[in-house]
């Protein structure tokens, strides 16, 4: 992501920044210096102290600078102590020189000016550390990524655009990523927001994964989708709200929340046209210092603090990058190395969509490529869910026996994913089977692979869902 807004530090400006903080050492000026601003354990520590107080800002600078002071009393006695004297003690050079006696004044500025560029050093690296855990932390609160990330392609100018309109103080405070299914758009929010919480701006990040699933199985009111948002919201900036407080009580204290510090919020999977228009006007008051991301297939047309973000299909270049990565990580070698003259015809049947980019892909793995494309050509495919209806039926009889047991239970996955026990326990397949269903499903796009190294979960694309629900399993369209 180097091609975006770099969050790194200027050391030099660091150490400046430093010696100026250390001369007004008993000021309560709140010119910090703008390298210190940045720091997160700055903004952190300021947050503990006294946020409201006008002086919090150097009650934080001092108390992060005295921790440092510390750690540089253990790797340099010396240079520790002379910065006590000169900047908490207010002793002159002459005065520092006099007491440590070995020093002439020259060597006493020398010395102290190595001891700010320590400091410095010592403060870069704890900024960084904490940084980091700071990232791990934000990161474990966020679904897994729904992309490679080496395999997301054809955004660069997307990513650059949103991420300066989020890093920018004043609005918009609401982007809406739209476009048809199977465009990107989750996995462009993804990207955004886990390049976005470098910069720790916002408090918090909170991912809100629309599941229509669980909303129509549940009890809800009017507002359907405003009520579910608010309650997930709610579970994570007013943790202490007891599960039978009062809705507008709860909406209230969330509102707040948004009002007094800037957070992040993603809501992803908005389909509903309907439900979207309110969620719309309704977010729209929420938002400021906070900002939200919406992905949905609905354009808020007429809504003022918007910014709309369709995502259109790949160009050839984009789509042939895809095609060839996506070749190379199932093994199909035919592909790995396609130019953009081979895959125009793959191009011209699916538009340069990228799931059903991947999905033609991995039906070349048992099927003829031309006969793929043929079949979709002859069947006059035209509107995107037609054509992925076509596709997905192609792909469904291509399966093994297993591999469609196992993809028929995964409409019962949860939000998160299903596991490989809940997987066995409920398809009722052999550890051995199981394990080669999941292998087949992965590689024909049919799972996404979600969890950690340590524990991994599987769970599928919405358009997947709705074929199996439609076609396979029998139940009505939610769309």
């Amino acid at each position: 992501m180097s091609m975006l807004l770099s969050p790194q530090l200027d050391e030099k400006q660091l150490k400046q920044d430093v010696l100026d903080a250390l001369q007004n050492w008993d000021k309560s000026s709140e010119a910090l210096g703008s390298q210190l601003e940045k720091l997160t354990l700055i903004q952190t520590r300021r947050k503990i102290l006294l946020p409201d107080k006008p002086y919090a800002g150097r009650l934080a600078v001092n108390s992060i600078l005295l921790e440092g002071i510390e750690a540089l009393e253990k790797e340099d006695e010396q240079a520790a102590h002379i910065l006590r004297l000169r900047f908490l003690n207010k002793e002159t050079v002459q005065a520092v020189t006099n007491k440590l006696g070995h020093l002439n004044q020259d060597q006493t500025k020398r010395s102290q000016r190595n001891a700010i560029e320590q400091l410095a050093h010592i403060l870069l690296k704890q900024e960084m550390a904490f940084r980091q855990s700071q990232i791990h932390l934000l990161e474990s609160q966020l679904p897994p990524p729904p992309y490679n990330q080496s395999g997301l392609f054809g955004v660069k100018e997307a990513l650059a655009t949103l991420a300066s309109q989020l890093l920018h103080e004043a609005g918009p405070w609401v982007i809406v990523v739209s476009g048809i299914g199977g465009i990107g758009k989750t996995s462009l929010a993804d990207a955004l927001v886990r390049h976005i919480m470098r910069f720790f701006q916002f408090d918090t990040v909170i991912w809100v994964r629309i599941s229509t699933e669980q909303l129509h199985t549940e009890n809800f009111s009017d507002n359907l989708i405003i009520e579910y948002v608010m309650g997930q919201v709610a579970a994570h900036l007013c943790p202490d709200i007891v599960a039978n407080t009062p809705v507008a009580k709860r909406n209230f204290a969330v509102r707040q929340a948004l009002k007094d510090n800037p957070h992040l919020v993603v809501i992803d999977n908005l389909e509903v046209e309907m439900d979207a228009i309110h969620l719309f006007s309704y977010v729209s008051d929420l938002a400021n210092p906070s900002k939200f991301i919406i992905t949905s297939r609905t354009r808020p047309l007429g809504l003022g603090g918007i910014n709309i973000h369709t995502l259109t299909d790949l160009s050839l270049e984009a789509a042939t990058q895809l095609i060839c990565h996506y070749a190379q990580d199932i093994g199909l070698g035919d592909l790995a190395q396609a130019t953009e003259a081979e895959v125009e015809p793959i191009y011209n049947v699916t538009g340069g969509n990228p799931l059903a980019l991947k999905l033609i892909v991995s039906l070349a793995t048992v099927l003829p490529l031309p006969e793929v494309l043929t079949d979709l050509v002859h069947a006059q495919v035209g509107q995107i869910e037609q054509m992925y209806r076509r596709i997905y039926q192609s792909v469904w009889e291509s399966l093994s026996k297993n591999a469609r047991a196992l993809l028929e239970i995964m409409p019962m996955a949860a939000a998160n994913g299903m596991g490989e026990s809940q997987m066995q326990a409920i398809s009722g397949l052999p550890k051995r089977q199981l394990w080669a269903a999941i292998t087949e499903l992965a590689h024909r796009s049919l799972l996404e692979v979600r969890g950690t190294v340590q524990e991994r979960r599987y769970g599928i694309h919405h358009l997947t869902e709705s074929f199996l629900k439609t076609d396979i399993i029998g139940l009505p369209d939610e769309h």
